[in-house]
């Protein structure tokens, strides 16, 4: 998107928008972890189904300001966070797998990944910045991943796959503060460079605390 615009500005309208949605995202993961055991892949399109619901609100408010996209985003962590803790605290391993992900499996979630991406930019030239923004978090990646898990595995295993990585969603957030903050200083580039290196830094001591 800053590409696209040719100045890093225009984070002042994506980077609030982007934080906001990833509550948005963390919803879907939550309410996917609850509904999975039972319904399988319809889990999938109720879990989308809140996050078009809750995503049409959030637009609605027109946000604009950083930190209210960060209330907005604890708010869905925290709510997220207790709808999933009761999986989390399982103990499970797996059992009964049907087959590994085949590199196609990967090539296809590779180009999901790519269409949200390029309809994010899209949307940021067409229509807004911030909508741009919201679009970057749709969970269109996580829903593929999520339907060829549950082919391969039992539905409470990826049901407790999906619960787990409702506490990692915070690494998310600070990438993207990261961005917000290093790319006016560092350029496009080499903020990319750094902001990679320093976020996977902390998902390094995010998985050690856990451990």
């Amino acid at each position: 998107i800053c590409l696209s615009s040719g100045t890093t500005s225009v984070l002042v309208d994506v980077a609030p928008a982007a934080i906001g949605s990833l509550g948005i995202f963390v919803l879907f993961v939550a309410i996917f972890a609850i509904f999975s055991p039972k319904y399988g892949k319809g889990a999938i399109l109720i879990g989308l189904f809140v996050w078009v619901v809750v995503a049409l609100f959030f637009l609605s408010l027109h946000v604009s300001d950083l930190l209210f996209g960060l209330a907005f985003f604890l708010i869905c962590y925290i709510l997220a966070i207790l709808l999933s803790q009761k999986i989390s605290n399982q103990n499970l391993k797996v059992e009964d797998v049907k087959k590994p992900s085949t590199d196609l499996d990967i090539i296809r979630r590779g180009i999901l990944g790519g269409l949200v991406a390029a309809a994010a930019v899209f949307l940021s030239k067409t229509l807004d910045p911030s909508i741009g923004g919201l679009v970057t978090m749709f969970p269109a990646v996580t829903s593929s991943t999520y339907f060829i898990l549950l082919h391969d595995y039992p539905n409470k295993y990826v049901s407790y796959l999906a619960s787990k990585m409702v506490s990692s969603s915070i690494l998310f957030v600070i990438y993207v503060l990261s961005v917000y903050f290093v790319y006016p200083i560092l350029g496009v580039y080499l903020g990319t460079l750094f902001c990679f290196g320093f976020i996977c830094s902390c998902g390094y001591v995010l998985t050690k605390l856990k451990n």
